[in-house]
């Protein structure tokens, strides 16, 4: 698996569950009318949020660990905090603007169990963070071993790049045997920096969401796996709740607990762990 969970079909079907109701109505208490701008309107705004958080947090570090800065951003590996605060704020949004549409209600909306959801995902995310940048990790001293080679940052990588192809393009003008003996010695020697800089990083690569969010460098980590099966869980919970009640749904005390506790899981064990 190479990309986030999949919400774009679950909001499909919210926007149009959410249009079929106003376009029915009820015989007792019809929803009042929605224009189509409005409609329209909304649509954007769900897509909008879900293509500025889950599309471009592909070729970004939105959703990313960025333990070593000096990795592209496209291959960095996911953090399961963020993409928790992530799963949550885009729910959330996508099922306040379903209701809206389907009932032409918004205050009131969102209840006190969604500002929980939202805010145990963003003590977690925050916590995990926290916890990234106060321990000293493999990441750490891969990050000091690349800057002691001179690469401090990704531009510096696409820095090294460039210079081997310039000195392979001033090679094939076939110039002076003194000076294509130095020039095919700087690039074997900018060669043999990005191998040690691939090997470097390596460990720290994204190896696909799924396994990036439920793996350490040890293997699969049962806290992770909990704290990621439960969020999954609830998260269709909610999903099926505003599609079939046109209402965000009520998780009762022992749920949001259990979250919490998930998470906090997740958050203490992160500290033990080795980075990814």
């Amino acid at each position: 698996m190479r990309k986030p969970f999949p919400f774009a079909g679950a909001v499909a079907a919210m926007i149009l569950r959410a249009a079929a109701a106003c376009a029915q109505g009820g015989a007792e208490s019809p929803p009042p009318a929605i224009s189509p701008a409005p409609l329209a309107g909304a649509v954007v705004a769900v897509l909008l949020a879900f293509a500025l958080v889950w599309i471009a947090a592909r070729r970004s570090t939105l959703l990313k660990d960025n333990l070593l800065p000096q990795i592209e951003p496209r291959r960095q590996p996911y953090s399961l905090g963020r993409w928790q605060m992530a799963f949550w704020f885009t729910l959330v949004f996508a099922g306040f603007v379903a209701i809206w549409i389907a009932t032409g209600q918004y205050n009131g909306v969102v209840t006190s169990q969604e500002l929980w959801l939202m805010g145990i995902s963003a003590a977690s995310g925050v916590s995990a963070i926290a916890v990234d940048v106060v321990k000293d990790s493999p990441a750490d001293a891969a990050n000091r071993g690349l800057k002691a080679l001179g690469l401090d940052t990704y531009a510096d990588v696409e820095r090294v790049r460039e210079e081997i192809r310039q000195r392979e393009r001033e090679l094939a003008a076939q110039p002076a045997p003194e000076s294509a003996q130095r020039l095919a010695l700087e690039i074997r020697d900018r060669h043999l920096l990005l191998a040690a800089y691939e090997n470097a990083i390596r460990p720290f690569v994204s190896e696909g969401w799924l396994k990036d969010v439920t793996t350490d460098l040890n293997g699969a980590a049962l806290h992770r796996v909990q704290s990621l099966a439960w969020t999954l869980l609830l998260g269709i919970v909610f999903v099926v709740g505003v599609i079939t009640r046109h209402a965000m749904p009520q998780f009762d005390a022992s749920l949001l607990i259990l979250l919490g506790i998930s998470n906090a899981g997740y958050v203490g064990f992160k500290y033990p762990e080795p980075q990814q």
